[in-house]
């Protein structure tokens, strides 16, 4: 019995710490994972820009101001950028330096306004990873953004809980969407004119 007790007590500290740990770092990185960086963006003139070509579909992967998911940005955009058969640009508000998750310090590709003119048309796809709300100010230009380019010729794309940032332009109302399966109950509940599907991929598509 003892034996047992003892072995149990093992399990409840390793729980305790493990999942402590965990949820402590979820919340750090997702409510207070931003960069400390203060500074204004520094100058990158060696730095070069992917180059544009313009036959191949041009794919816009969404940075906000305040911070992004670090893999729900990198994944796809690798998986573009990859294949060689797309333009694959980071877009952003503006020019200033954006954090991800973790606080990794990004610059990215294009501004709105940068690349609306560059393009002179919507991207062919539109990345939009997990972005949290946390400023309606500083996110507000990210929801209009999306919603400028919401015709039928670009595809949105949304990776996990970027299923919310699309929830919120109010262009999923009425369609069915999955997303993270521990966020799907908030979301149901916050989004209830939308079709949540459990148990399907996190990938959604406003078609």
């Amino acid at each position: 019995m003892k034996v047992v007790l003892r072995i149990l007590m093992y399990v409840l500290v390793f729980i305790i710490i493990v999942g402590g740990a965990g949820a402590v770092g979820f919340t750090h990185t997702t409510n207070a994972g931003m960069s400390l960086y203060n500074k204004n963006t520094p100058a990158l003139d060696h730095v070069k820009i992917p180059t544009y070509d313009a036959d191949k579909p041009t794919v816009a992967v969404l940075l906000a101001n305040e911070v992004t998911e670090v893999f729900d940005f990198f994944v796809p955009y690798e998986m573009f950028a990859l294949t060689g058969a797309y333009n694959v640009f980071s877009v952003a508000p503006d020019h200033k330096i954006k954090s991800l998750t973790g606080g990794l310090d990004v610059v990215p590709h294009y501004s709105f306004a940068d690349m609306d003119l560059m393009l002179g048309k919507s991207p062919d796809i539109i990345v939009i990873p997990f972005m949290p709300i946390l400023d309606e100010k500083k996110y507000a230009p990210v929801r209009e953004w999306i919603r400028k380019h919401s015709s039928d010729k670009t595809i949105l794309l949304c990776i996990c809980n970027g299923a919310e940032n699309l929830a919120d332009t109010g262009l999923l109302n009425g369609k069915m969407a999955a997303t993270h399966w521990g966020d799907i109950n908030r979301l149901i509940k916050n989004y209830p004119e939308i079709q949540w599907v459990n148990e399907r991929s996190a990938l959604c598509f406003p078609r």
